[in-house]
């Protein structure tokens, strides 16, 4: 149990409490800051409150919330933070849900120095900025959850357009284009589905998460693990941001490839197929092709054979659905 001495010299139980503690510099000089090796800072020291050792982990000064732009963490040389005690020893009146500390919690002030960090007494007016932000990191996680689950909504109902491509999609509409224009438009049409699977995979991805192992085995593995919700966080926001923009890719190669139908320039219709009766009882049969200078009737033959008749000897031009083999 943990004792300190009264103004009287008695020696007290210092009981659970909730509360705010104002430090000074004196009181913190026995505090140092650290680097671990998951990349983020240790604070340690006698809690002001109940004067047990306690540590605290400083996580990112990042922090992720629903908003419309974005900044980037600069280089940080002086920031405050708010700590809660987190010993080990027992106080009574401490709820059972509650497993470390004394109820304390105090600001400070890390500051980078030329000899390495200092910890200081935190000014006092920063107290609710301060526990903003510690709210904001305890709920990053739930609160990029949260807004990719909203945006698989949004996502589910931008790919719906998919289906009323499918009455533009027609195989005759499509073999109707001239062959540079089919490209364009498989081009665009696998661009659109790709991406289309893309993004509904990347927003259920951060809405939802992917079930993944951790392998725990040493003390820094456990402290990774603890600080590893602002890495999953992270990692959800970016999923979700590339998801929205998967989504936006398909819809702009699916109006791209309405486009290509609407305007693409349609295919040559095809060369009849004939048969020519000519004076002399020849009936060379195949495609008729452009007559000549001359009025010469030329037909392909299906060997490639180009077979021309003078325009004198034509008595009769059929049309015919097949030649005789």
């Amino acid at each position: 149990m943990t004792r300190v001495k009264s103004l009287w010299g008695a020696v007290m139980t210092v009981a659970y409490d909730r509360q705010v503690v104002a430090v000074t510099d004196n009181e913190l000089a026995g505090w140092t800051a650290n680097l671990d090796n998951t990349g983020y800072q240790q604070v340690t020291g006698p809690c002001p409150r109940c004067q047990d050792p306690t540590t605290e982990t400083i996580q990112s000064p990042e922090v992720i919330v629903a908003a419309f732009t974005s900044a980037d963490v600069k280089q940080v040389s002086s920031l405050t933070h708010l700590i809660d005690c987190a010993c080990r020893q027992p106080h009574t009146g401490r709820p059972p849900s509650i497993s470390e500390g004394c109820g304390g919690e105090w600001l400070i002030t890390i500051t980078e120095g030329s000899t390495g960090p200092k910890v200081s007494a935190g000014d006092i007016t920063m107290l609710g900025a301060a526990k903003a932000f510690n709210d904001a990191s305890a709920n990053e996680l739930s609160v990029v959850r949260g807004l990719a689950k909203n945006w698989v909504q949004g996502v589910a109902a931008l790919l719906g357009l998919f289906s009323l491509a499918g009455l533009v999609f027609t195989a005759t509409a499509v073999s109707g284009l001239s062959p540079g224009y089919q490209i364009g438009f498989a081009a665009c049409a696998a661009t659109a589905f790709a991406a289309a699977a893309v993004g509904t995979y990347l927003a259920y991805r951060a809405a939802f998460g992917w079930p993944k192992s951790s392998a725990v085995k040493t003390d820094a593995d456990l402290r990774a693990f603890y600080s590893n919700p602002h890495a999953r966080a992270k990692d959800a926001a970016n999923f979700m941001k590339l998801g929205v923009a998967s989504t936006f890719l398909s819809i702009a190669a699916l109006g791209a490839a309405i486009l290509v139908l609407w305007f693409g320039t349609p295919a040559s219709p095809p060369s009849p197929l004939v048969m020519i009766t000519s004076s002399d009882g020849s009936q060379p049969c195949g495609y008729l092709l452009p007559a000549g200078s001359d009025g010469t009737v030329n037909v392909r033959k299906s060997d490639g054979q180009v077979v021309p008749t003078a325009p004198g000897k034509v008595t009769t031009v059929t049309t015919v659905s097949s030649c005789p083999g």
